[in-house]
């Protein structure tokens, strides 16, 4: 048996090239939309000059990501984490917001059966300049040595306070936060090609809103935490694709938004159907256009 990558330009049922007919190969050798879903990072890279990015939620049932308070709790159980693991060990990069370090104190390595032969790097957005050596990635733990992004006028101060234990970006803002293109362009000057963002909430909102999200790695759990929970999506701009998968948990094949209605030019398309882990369920949407 003999296999290879496909074009960029190959159609959807490609058949065998000359030179794999001269070995005697027979196609078809499949369907492009399932290379599209399998190895999404091959068709991106040549396509735009920023990383892969894909976001990763585990949500309840009402879309929240924790209970008022923000305390760590598990929402998911614990198959579905040994599936983050495992999706983590795909990575260069595993990067999470202010809200969710403080809270969570992270590690951010893959651990597991599938162990990466390079360990993803752990990026904190850290916008006011205030992580501490005390966080476990920054520590004995980590697996690869840090970046943590801030603004220009606070990188001196947080150099200081974290001494040699990471590496420091300093990109520009808005008068929203950071500038996540600026901040996309920095991650992939540092080769780091295939990004994974585990939230919070803000960010992820905020990535949504600005159409730099490529794939969702949502986990529905089976549990309901109550409006006074801290939201998946906070800000309201999503494009409707996270909303609408956390209200119809079913296989589908067609874009969606908020309400399950049909939307090819801004919506979201299952090319992987749902699968459960223990009770909880995982659906990846990859962006339409």
């Amino acid at each position: 048996r003999r296999a290879s990558r496909p074009s960029l330009a190959q159609p959807p049922h490609a058949p065998p090239s000359p030179t794999h007919r001269a070995l005697g190969v027979d196609g078809p050798f499949g369907r492009c939309e399932d290379w599209r879903a399998e190895n999404p990072f091959f068709f991106h890279a040549p396509a735009r000059p920023r990383p892969y990015l894909a976001l990763k939620l585990a949500v309840s049932l009402d879309g929240r990501i924790a209970p008022a308070g923000g305390r760590r709790v598990w929402l998911t159980g614990p198959e579905s984490r040994r599936e983050v693991h495992r999706l983590r060990a795909g990575f260069d990069a595993i990067m999470v917001g202010r809200g969710t370090w403080v809270a969570d104190d992270p590690r951010l390595t893959a651990r597991g059966p599938v162990t990466p032969r390079v360990p993803p790097v752990p990026v904190l957005l850290d916008r006011r300049g205030r992580a501490g050596p005390e966080l476990r990635v920054l520590g004995a733990e980590a697996d690869a040595r840090g970046v943590l992004v801030t603004v220009g006028e606070r990188a001196a101060e947080l150099r200081r306070r974290i001494g040699d234990r990471a590496d420091i970006a300093a990109v520009p803002t808005t008068p929203h936060g950071f500038d996540l293109a600026a901040l996309l362009a920095e991650l992939h000057g540092r080769g780091l090609t295939r990004v994974l963002c585990e939230g919070g909430g803000r960010v992820a909102a905020s990535l949504l809103a600005a159409r730099l999200v490529d794939r969702i790695y949502l986990f529905i759990a089976p549990v309901l935490v109550g409006s006074d929970g801290v939201p998946a999506f906070p800000l309201g701009a999503t494009d409707g694709g996270p909303e609408a998968a956390a209200a119809h948990a079913a296989p589908h094949r067609n874009p969606v938004r908020a309400g399950g209605s049909p939307s090819p030019a801004r919506g979201w398309q299952t090319r992987i159907d749902p699968v459960r882990f223990g009770d909880d369920t995982h659906i990846v949407l990859d962006r339409s256009t």
